[in-house]
This record gives structure tokens, sequence and C-alpha cells, in this order.
């Protein structure tokens, strides 16, 4: 009886002198860029696989080869049949014996480019691909770079309160958000997707808000921290809710509350 088993993989990042990096494009990835390599054959170190591999189908020798993580990808969208494979992924310096200008592609690819990865990231990317050149970049620049987004009064009109007209009708509230996030990655990227939109951040606020009807502004809070910790890669989050006309000796009501991300 036939077993359907994972592939054993290997692919990685091929560095020119000028630090560009080499990219293919692939009917098998559905017109997205990749990376050259393939199948691991029986006896084959995952070393002599990614040589072998690149040579194939680039014509280009490589060294200073060094293994950087392994990816897995089952049943990806991506890819033009269904497939389970186990990626190895290596980075590695285009031999002094090669050149960017002389690459022999075979029939697995029918476009490549050098290009900078910063600027690849710009490009569509098969995932794999992605998540290689992104943590490449993290580790040339390990530092976090902490930085702080938010706003202050983003008003929302939702139903809340223990009174029988708090729950009838809706109320003013005022919402002032301060979040801590690694500006690392959308430094090198300058992409929204890679840091926190705070017009999203905002759009979260309203939603939870309107969603269900709370009774207290605390339980408010929780779900709202629950939800930002949840969704998304935030270090540490301060949260203040102002309900003006709670009091009729003061302008508005508060709950504040501050979380940070466990280790």
């Amino acid at each position: 009886m036939m077993v359907n088993r994972p592939f054993v993989t290997v692919g990685g990042l091929i560095f020119a002198p000028d630090g560009d990096i080499f990219l293919v494009r692939s009917k098998k990835w559905k017109d997205l860029y990749s990376l050259p390599g393939g199948k691991v054959e029986w006896g084959e170190t995952c070393l002599e696989a990614f040589k072998r591999e690149v040579f194939e189908e680039t014509g280009l020798k490589i060294c200073k080869i060094k293994f950087e993580m392994v990816q897995e990808s089952i049943f990806s969208e991506e890819f033009w049949d269904k497939g389970h494979f186990v990626m190895n992924d290596f980075v590695a310096e285009l031999d002094p014996s090669s050149s960017k200008d002389k690459v022999l592609l075979n029939d697995e690819a029918y476009e490549y480019l050098w290009i900078k990865p910063e600027q690849a990231l710009k490009l569509p990317l098969h995932k794999a691909c992605r998540l290689l050149i992104e943590r490449y970049l993290t580790q040339q620049n390990p530092f976090n770079r902490w930085g702080f987004i938010g706003f202050k009064n983003h008003k929302v009109f939702c139903k809340i309160g223990i009174y029988p007209q708090e729950k009838a009708q809706e109320q003013t509230l005022y919402f002032d958000v301060k979040a801590k996030i690694d500006f690392n990655k959308c430094s090198t990227s300058d992409c929204i997707k890679d840091t926190l939109d705070y017009t999203k951040l905002a759009h979260v606020c309203t939603m939870i808000a309107k969603r269900d009807s709370y009774q207290l502004l605390e339980t408010l809070s929780c779900a709202i921290l629950d939800y930002l910790f949840s969704q998304f890669d935030v270090q540490w989050v301060h949260l203040r809710i102002k309900k003006p006309g709670a009091i009729s000796s003061a302008n508005f009501a508060l709950v504040e509350i501050e979380q940070e991300r466990s280790c």
C-alpha cells in the first residue's frame, strides 16, 4: 500500500558580493518569486543537495554555506500541486568562479533577478521565501527598536452600564491607547503590514465596544487587551477609557489599565 510522506527539500538565499540576493520565478509556485532548491535525494546530505540543486537550476556555484532554519509547507495554495514539504533553508555566497550575469536557468524557472533583500520584500514572494528573507534581515539587525503608537480621545458610541437607561441607548466613550511595538521590521520594508496600524487599533476599540453590551468599563478594557495581545505582536499596551457624564461632579469617569507581554 502506498503511503504519503512529506518530502525533504532544500533551498536558500544566495548572496552576490554586492549584497544582492538571487530570486527565481516559477510556474510551480504560481508565478511567485522563490529561491532555488529542490528535493533531497536518497543518501544525500542537505548541504550536498542544496549545492547540487542550485547548480542544476541556475548553473551557479556557491560557497560559505550556513544552515539557517527549517520550515514546513503543508498543502500550500501557493504551490501548483498538493504537497507537504519539510524545507531546510540555507544562506550562501556566490562562489568566485561564478558571476551574476552568467545564470543558466533550467526548465523549472522562467525568470530570475538579483535584488537587495529589503527591496525583495516588496515583490510577490511565496510565504517560505519571505519568512527566510525577513529572518535574515532581523538577524542582521538583531536589536529591537521599541517604539510607541496610539491615539487619544477616540470617540465611540456604544451601550454600556448597569442602569436600564444606559443599556437602552448608546453613550459616548473616549479611548486613549498607547502600544509598544518593535519598529525593526517596518524600518526595512516601509510597509504598513509590518507595523500595527493605528487606524486598525482604533477599529478594535470600536468593534469590541459595540459588539457586546458590557456593564463595566473594566470588563471592556480587559476584552480589548485580550484581543490585542492575541492578534497583534505588541509588547505592552496602556489603555484608558473615559465615560462623560457618569458622575455629576466630574467631567468623566475613567478606567485605566496596562499590560505587558510575558516572556
